[in-house]
């Protein structure tokens, strides 16, 4: 049984949405392009409860295009979407609980880290399937040598931190944008 259409619409929806947010949190707030997302929305009481909507909105979204569309079309093992699970979760969690001092800037980087690091592997998987277009592997491929790039440069070299919003930005998007060209160009 094909999964119905409408899951394989959530996830351009759910991309584009998060992608229009954050600009307009940047470019509205005056964001500092040396902290996170999270600490740029933390900021401003307006910007957080904007990106809080709008993470509540689209995560589920997201969630259900990789695991009710993605997954059961290209075949993807069931990590895959566990793997979606706990990244949506984490986001999710990380979303309601801002990135502030004390506890809460532990448990923020706690949910957020562990979400960021699942998506290496999903990055594995799709590359691996045998469903998705030449194009989709190969850039599944780079992304993953992209995002193992930026966790290194952040965790083990400790530099990059000036443009820390715009090297989490990309991390984020293009592995969005590879789920996305696995569901949109055929192989």
């Amino acid at each position: 049984m094909n999964p119905p259409e409408i899951y394989k619409l959530f996830g351009p929806l759910s991309v584009a949405i998060t992608g229009i947010a954050i600009i307009i949190m940047v470019n509205t707030w005056k964001g500092d392009k040396g902290v996170t997302i999270s600490q740029n929305a933390a900021s401003n009481r307006s910007s957080y409860l904007m990106m809080l909507v709008v993470q509540t909105i689209t995560l589920p979204m997201l969630f259900l295009f990789w695991t009710k569309w993605l997954a059961p079309t290209l075949e993807l093992p069931i990590l895959f979407s566990v793997f979606a699970g706990l990244v949506c979760l984490g986001l999710m969690l990380a979303a309601w609980i801002p990135d502030i001092k004390g506890w809460k800037s532990t448990a923020h980087r706690l949910f957020a880290f562990g979400a960021a690091s699942l998506v290496p592997p999903m990055l594995i998987m799709l590359y691996l399937s045998s469903n998705i277009s030449s194009f989709t592997k190969y850039m599944a491929l780079l992304v993953f040598i992209y995002d193992v790039a930026v966790i290194i440069l952040f965790t083990l070299l400790r530099k990059g931190k000036s443009k820390h919003l715009y090297f989490q930005a990309a991390y984020i998007f293009l592995f969005a944008l590879t789920t996305l060209a696995a569901a949109y160009i055929a192989p």
